[in-house]
């Protein structure tokens, strides 16, 4: 459950780093369903839904959420339904899409419907995650255990003192420039103050990961969580590496791309 809790806090689809595009995005299927999905929220991003007719797809959000208001482009081929917390959708007809805007009262949502054939990809429920309320809900224990997970790590002290304390969402940098192998690419790039936490796609498929300073490299330890690296340090620069493929990524905050150049990697600039 821990595991794809954490996995979720940082599935992205979700609040991207300032120099990504906003886009419409897909969701992350949850273990053992691919049916039952979750989308990191964003208000600058819209949800690809898919349905199908003679099926349901559910919408849940959060315990504490109320859908005010649900305004479809089609009201004649879709039929939607709520209650509390829920909204219901289902297509009349395959291979159609409409256009949605869901006002709740903790957010606005812009959906865009796609309805399949009866053997076609589908939703049964769909639901989001935010990764600023994640990061604020994650356990004392387990921001001690990624404190711990590393030997050397800056300012010791001011980490256990954090580890008591909720995460202020004003702390959190998603700041970030990533460039390289689009193989590899993280979803996203972002820290806390304390940590650094990148999202990658296939959690079989780990990069090694290397600081970028003084225009050589040095080798990161990191704690895997889910699909998410989490090195429990604040790094300005970065590299990811799997066989021949290479990512760097340049924490902005800390200082301008250019500050960061000329590094190189078994003797190849870049």
């Amino acid at each position: 459950m821990m595991r794809f809790f954490l996995k979720a806090v940082f599935s992205v689809v979700f609040v991207l780093a300032a120099s990504w595009a906003h886009a419409q995005v897909d969701a992350e299927p949850l273990p053992g369903d691919p049916r039952l999905v979750v989308f990191q929220y964003d208000e600058n991003n819209s949800y690809r839904v898919f349905t199908k007719p003679l099926a349901t797809t559910h919408i849940q959000f959060d315990n504490d959420e109320r859908v005010k208001v649900l305004a479809l482009g089609d009201t004649v081929g879709w039929i939607t339904a709520q209650k509390d917390n829920n909204v219901f959708v289902k297509p009349r007809y395959p291979n159609s899409s409409t256009s949605g805007t869901l006002i709740t009262t903790k957010r606005t949502y812009q959906f865009v419907f796609k309805s399949t054939t009866e053997s076609g990809r589908w939703y049964q429920r769909v639901s989001f995650q935010s990764p600023t309320d994640m990061l604020i809900e994650a356990s004392d224990a387990d921001r001690r255990h990624l404190a711990a997970a590393v030997a050397e790590r800056p300012s010791p002290s001011t980490v256990e003192d954090r580890s008591n304390q909720s995460v202020s969402p004003e702390l959190l940098n998603f700041n970030y420039e990533v460039t390289g192998d689009t193989r590899i690419k993280p979803l996203n790039v972002f820290d806390d103050g304390i940590a650094t936490y990148i999202q990658i796609r296939q959690a079989e498929d780990v990069p090694a990961v290397f600081r970028l300073v003084d225009k050589d490299v040095e080798l990161v330890e990191y704690v895997l969580k889910g699909n998410t690296i989490v090195i429990p340090r604040v790094l300005e620069a970065g590299l990811l590496k799997l066989g021949n493929q290479e990512v760097r990524f340049y924490n902005l905050k800390r200082g301008s791309k250019r500050l960061f150049g000329g590094y190189s990697f078994e003797g190849s600039e870049k």
